[in-house]
């Protein structure tokens, strides 16, 4: 069994390259019984070892990016992930058991700290939840689909950055495809996010946080955050 682990970074300091390096090794090496192919799609000129690095093109977008990694792979499963992550024990070969036995195409890992902070009462090594509530049982930072579902859906281009997670989401449930939270597959979220984004110029960021809400709330017709609609 294989599964491609998909990274969208911009390493353009040295603390955001150690995040990258970090989220490679620990994809890979604490994984035993799966066999972990990583692909970086990098916003700086870094190239990174344990992973094939390719260059991105044009404007920012996320999903994008992580479709033209997915596009590289061939493996039977995918990891959709953010560069600021820390994989725990076999993890991918835990989510993975969990997506076969209960026969769904999506899955999401357990943050220990982010279940804290977001109070969702889902304690660790619990079992798996049903369901698409966005930091509860589907987080945004690492999602895992088998290679199936992505050839017939793709993840939304129209979202360029936040609410990437909230239109993957609504895909999923717009096309009828269950998905999981599994508790004993851990995959860390550093500082819970962010780690990036806030070394961005604040226009910049508004442009990728704010605006993009709206444009999922006018595309998915509802009003997250209470922001209306773009």
């Amino acid at each position: 069994m294989n599964i491609d682990v998909i990274i969208v970074s911009n390493a353009s300091n040295d603390y955001l390259k150690s995040l990258t390096v970090q989220t490679i090794n620990t994809a890979k090496f604490n994984e035993k019984e799966v066999f972990v192919n990583v692909i970086v799609v990098e916003g700086s000129e870094t190239e990174f070892y344990n992973s094939k690095t390719v260059k991105q093109q044009g404007e920012f977008c996320y999903n994008k990016f992580l479709n033209e990694g997915a596009a590289l792979g061939t493996s039977e499963y995918i990891a959709f992930c953010n560069n600021d992550l820390v994989f725990g024990n076999n993890w991918a070969s835990k989510i993975i058991s969990e997506m076969e036995k209960n026969n769904v195409r999506s899955a999401c890992p357990y943050c220990p700290n982010s279940n804290i902070l977001n109070k969702t009462l889902i304690s660790q090594d619990s079992g798996v939840y049903f369901g698409y509530e966005i930091r509860k049982q589907f987080v945004g930072w690492a999602i895992v689909w088998r290679r199936t579902l992505w050839e017939r859906i793709k993840l939304d281009e129209d979202i360029k950055f936040w609410a990437s997670d909230n239109s993957c989401a609504a895909q999923l449930e717009m096309a009828g495809e269950k998905h999981i939270l599994v508790t004993d597959s851990i995959v860390s979220h550093v500082w819970n996010g962010s780690n990036t984004l806030n070394g961005i110029h604040p226009n910049k960021r508004y442009d990728l946080m704010h605006k993009q809400i709206k444009i999922f709330n006018k595309k998915y017709n509802c009003d997250y955050f209470g922001l209306g609609k773009e």
